[in-house]
């Protein structure tokens, strides 16, 4: 996928052409779904080393502007957190993939009905390794019929 290609250059000369962390999201995806990729969600948690402020949300959605969101440190304790699967990623490393256009996809996430009702065929939630040790995740959903594609999970690789 030459646009992939084309992006991930982009990305590791600094994503100059983005001025803040929403328009590096924005500008991302706006170059992955240029390059054919069928994203209908993207988002990424990111900690924070502020001491009142655990982490920000920065949401894309396609056709929307990007979202940015705060969450307090108390959240880390809430249900709502513990039984999502961006924490499960931040506590094991590993991504979740969810095919909800399958009918025998397990539904081991409440967040996981919200999203098949909203139309999503497939979720997958991966690690960001970073250089310095420290893991950010980042979400990304479709509503293509069959889901992602080989090609699709290859470019997020």
């Amino acid at each position: 996928m030459t646009g992939v290609a084309d992006t991930l250059a982009w990305l590791a000369d600094g994503a100059r052409s983005a001025t803040t962390s929403e328009a590096v999201l924005t500008e991302l995806c706006e170059r992955l779904t240029g390059a054919g990729l069928p994203l209908a969600r993207v988002a990424v948690f990111v900690r924070t080393l502020h001491p009142d402020v655990m982490g920000r949300r920065f949401l894309w959605r396609r056709g929307q502007a990007t979202e940015v969101s705060e969450s307090e440190f108390e959240i880390l304790d809430s249900e709502e957190y513990l039984q999502n699967p961006v924490a499960a990623v931040q506590r094991n490393g590993r991504a979740i993939r969810r095919r909800l256009c399958d009918r025998d996809c397990p539904m081991d996430f409440p967040v996981l009905a919200d999203f098949r009702a909203a139309g999503v065929t497939e979720y997958l939630a991966r690690p960001l390794h970073f250089t310095v040790g420290k893991s950010l995740v980042a979400s990304w959903t479709t509503g293509r019929a069959a889901g992602f594609s080989s090609d699709d999970i290859e470019a997020f690789d």
